[in-house]
């Protein structure tokens, strides 16, 4: 894919699905399988019910060639976990989730889902989700979300060490919408990863990405102090020359280049008291993987971390007699670190649940204290375990139960499609905005009381709020709905004083408008007609102009279509006898 007029729109290859209206539904219970195309899944407890505190271990496949999996909700309760895997067995893993986040979308020929229900009582709704076939090039196939493909879930970097990645490693942008930049028109063939780093020392910073193949690398540099629901940008490259691109001496003396760019900016000045974040995103070409550098200019600084993992929370979903907690750290932990000795209260017995492990990395772990925590104040405090660069955690945290929040993940909402070039399909994001509470996590992984959702199907999502150490959840629901496409035909041109009636569809309401303005070949300056609000409009223009009709559906999705209508130099009339 090449970047030609980049800078205007991105090509983005779309797949189409055409469904039945009624589609089976698959119960999963322990021990089962279904090699169907075409489907909605549910948890043991089915549509009606909630997932049964038992384990499941079940495999979902496609009848022929491949199929693409997504759930619509997914809300486990505290201390079950989901692992899913590629493939007939539990030989691969995929991924680890405990309904705090969501599976994202899986490609391929089949999957594996290991479901434990671990030793909480309390009950969750389960599961719902949907199969549907897949038709692509062989290259696209078998596409697994990974958590570093999203900002939330950066690999931290612990040197200056030589960063390498493989071919077709990275190859969706992961479940939150934030590949983006003030210099980005698109993401192109759509591969992100996202690296995270402290500098050892105030200073210029330098690095080079270099493409290992024909490859078009883009990147933005973020800075993540604030966390990242509120970073901002530090540097942003789009250029559409492939080659080494990052920051340098010699670069050009600029932080933001778009696609008519050369490939390296500025070396922008950074500080240690700040965290950044590094988005590498794949445009086109043969995603041959990449070589990461740093420090490759005289007087740069040096990328490490030497900070100390810390508890950012700890909190229950049931603060009347709390045992089962979800710990969050503030980085990366290190899998083999952990143990239960690791956590320790006074008077109480720590064991450990889950440890929410992906590639020997955890941000979360679940932890049983015993005898259970009557409302009140209590420490808790972790010790020994290590950070993904070895950094030791000596951290206390005060849990306090006296405070149960109530989580409101606001109304409903429609997230509109659209159709893109090339037959692409554009999604609208929506901004969802939780209260209830003094901190909050949503299903997708990202913090904050608001967050930016653009689902390609209609998707469950889980808040969940947290006021001192209690929680509570609550789910919103993001429908997407296709926006009209009318379509009022070919240009056409008219004799002078001969009306024209124009024809639009697929509406609940309409607004006709005109122009005779263009802004480099494009009509610009629309103006409603006043009164023309019906499906159809006829009129007898008077000079050359544009008509533009603005569709809205019911569900409140606007759709538009315009004409240009060109006078000739003839007229029409009707002469008397």
């Amino acid at each position: 894919m090449t970047k030609i007029n980049k800078n205007i729109f991105s090509l983005v290859l779309v797949i189409l699905f055409q469904f039945s209206t009624k589609a089976q539904e698959i119960l999963m219970v322990d021990g089962g399988s279904n090699y169907s195309n075409q489907g909605l899944f549910y948890d043991n407890g089915g549509s009606s019910n909630n997932v049964a505190g038992t384990s499941i271990l079940y495999t979902l496949g496609a009848s022929s060639g491949y199929v693409k999996i997504h759930f619509h909700y997914f809300d486990l309760p505290q201390g079950a976990t989901m692992r899913i895997f590629k493939g007939i067995d539990t030989t691969e893993l995929i991924g680890i989730y405990d309904g705090v986040n969501k599976p994202s979308h899986f490609i391929g020929k089949s999957f594996t889902f290991k479901y434990s229900s671990g030793t909480s009582t309390l009950q969750g709704r389960g599961w719902e989700g949907q199969i549907e076939p897949f038709n692509s090039a062989p290259q696209l196939l078998e596409k697994v979300t990974v958590p570093e493909s999203d900002c939330v879930g950066a690999l931290t970097l612990c040197a200056n060490s030589t960063v390498n990645t493989a071919a077709n490693q990275y190859d969706n942008t992961g479940v939150v919408n934030d590949d983006n930049g003030g210099c980005y028109s698109g993401t192109g063939s759509g591969g992100s990863v996202w690296y995270s780093f402290s500098p050892l020392t105030n200073g210029p910073l330098d690095f080079g990405i270099a493409p290992l193949g024909s490859t078009d690398y883009d990147f933005v540099l973020w800075d993540i102090t604030n966390g990242c629901a509120n970073r901002t940008q530090v540097s942003c490259n789009f250029s559409a020359t492939t080659g080494t691109t990052g920051l340098s001496s010699t670069g050009a003396s600029t932080n933001s280049q778009d696609a008519s760019g050369t490939t390296t900016n500025q070396r922008p000045n950074v500080v240690t008291t700040s965290v950044y974040a590094l988005c590498i995103n794949y445009y086109g070409g043969t995603n041959g993987g990449f070589n990461l550098n740093f420090q490759n200019n005289a007087g740069s600084v040096a990328v490490t971390d030497v900070t100390p993992p810390t508890i950012v929370n700890a909190y229950s979903t049931n603060c009347a007699s709390a045992t089962n907690f979800t710990v969050n750290f503030s980085e990366y932990m290190d899998c083999s670190t952990i143990q239960a000795s690791d956590f320790a209260m006074p008077s109480h017995t720590i064991t450990i649940i889950s440890l929410n492990c992906l590639n020997n990395r955890t941000i979360s772990v679940n932890i049983s204290i015993s005898p259970a925590l009557p409302p009140g104040s209590y420490n808790l405090t972790a010790t020994n375990m290590t950070d993904m660069c070895g950094n030791l955690i000596n951290s206390s945290y005060n849990i306090n139960t006296t405070a149960v929040p109530v989580a409101n993940a606001g109304p409903d909402a429609v997230a509109c499609s659209t159709p893109g070039f090339f037959g692409a399909t554009n999604y609208q994001s929506v901004t969802l905005t939780g209260s209830g509470g003094t901190s909050y996590s949503w299903s997708t992984g990202q913090p904050g009381a608001s967050i930016s959702v653009a689902p390609s199907a209609t998707t469950t999502y889980t808040l969940t709020a947290i006021q001192g150490s209690c929680a509570a959840t609550d789910q919103v629901v993001v429908t997407v709905n296709a926006s009209p496409t009318p379509n009022l035909g070919a240009d056409q041109t008219l004799c002078s004083g001969f009306p024209v009636t124009l024809n639009a569809s697929g509406g609940g309401t309409y607004q006709w408008q005109s122009t005779t303005s263009t802004f480099f070949g494009s009509p610009s300056g629309w103006v409603n007609i006043a009164g023309a609000t019906s499906a159809t409009l006829t009129i007898t223009p008077g000079t050359t102009i544009y008509y533009r009709v603005l569709v809205t559906s019911p569900a409140g999705c606007v759709g538009n279509d315009f004409i240009k209508i060109t006078l000739g130099a003839g007229s029409f009339g009707i002469t008397a006898p």
